[in-house]
């Protein structure tokens, strides 16, 4: 079992158990930096020492270093040998090395999670997650409806604050489902067992942040930032999930966690 444009973000893996009882967990925890923190760091171009990962459909991913020039710079490769090419961009950069990462609208729950869990394997200590550019949709994925925009030539990546394993019980939790129909559900864990899913219609960010702001005010906001959980479906929809995590962080919570939606719960 395994956190959208210039934000590092948050992973939390917990292991499958009985959701009667209490569940020990692995988790792997790499916190989410405030707006306000992001400048404070390091501002960085499209150099050689900056890979660009374009998360596409099918579990293939896209990939070039420095500045888009032309097709012909750009590699491909899928979820299996993704970490081999990190691993040899990280021995040519070593610590230098930024990891740009790109989801396309067609990119999975999966996809992205099992992306981030690489930085966190491969030890990679600056990433991002940030839009596509019209230009990489239109040279690499052959998009034709595409609205050009600003590009973004030069962002700000800042460093995780701490990552850590750790072994624990599964604490008390509001739980955001997303589903393969790409709808959205909540529910709660009160360290016993999980309630029954609710639905969020219609699965906006306003809606999604209400629910979250009134299970704050039933436990209090300080507990939340720890007992919040993403819940995925493999087959969830990259935009649904970014629309999870802004509203994650336009109330402020910065730290959460991840797992696969239960064949129980699709």
């Amino acid at each position: 079992m395994k956190c959208i444009t210039g934000i590092l973000l948050c992973v939390y893996l917990v292991t499958s158990g009985c959701k009667d009882e209490p569940r020990p967990v692995e988790t792997k925890r790499l916190f989410l930096p405030k707006d306000s923190e992001a400048s404070a760091y390091d501002s960085i171009a499209y150099t050689k020492n900056v890979v660009t990962l374009i998360l596409a459909a099918e579990n293939n991913i896209f990939y070039y270093t420095g500045e888009l020039t032309d097709q012909s710079s750009v590699g491909k490769v899928d979820y299996k040998g993704v970490r081999n090419v990190l691993l040899d961009f990280k021995r040519k950069a070593g610590d230098s090395l930024v990891v740009i990462i790109k989801p396309h609208s067609s990119a999975t729950y999966k996809n992205t999670v099992d992306i981030l869990d690489e930085m966190t394997i491969n030890e990679i200590k600056k990433y991002a997650l940030i839009d596509l550019t019209a230009k990489e949709q239109i040279e690499i994925l052959h998009e034709t409806n595409v609205t050009v925009g600003k590009e973004d030539y030069e962002l700000t990546v800042t460093a995780p604050k701490s990552i850590s394993t750790t072994s624990g019980i599964r604490r008390k939790s509001l739980i955001i489902t997303i589903h393969a129909n790409n709808a959205l559900s909540w529910q709660t864990y009160d360290l016993i067992a999980e309630t029954k899913p609710k639905e969020i219609v219609p699965a906006t960010k306003e809606n999604l942040k209400k629910v979250i702001s009134e299970y704050r005010k039933s436990i209090g906001a300080d507990s939340l930032k720890t007992g919040l959980i993403i819940r995925g479906s493999k087959d969830g929809q990259y935009p649904v999930f970014k629309t999870v995590i802004d509203a994650m962080k336009e109330l402020e919570i910065f730290k959460f966690s991840f797992e696969e939606e239960p064949t129980s719960n699709k």
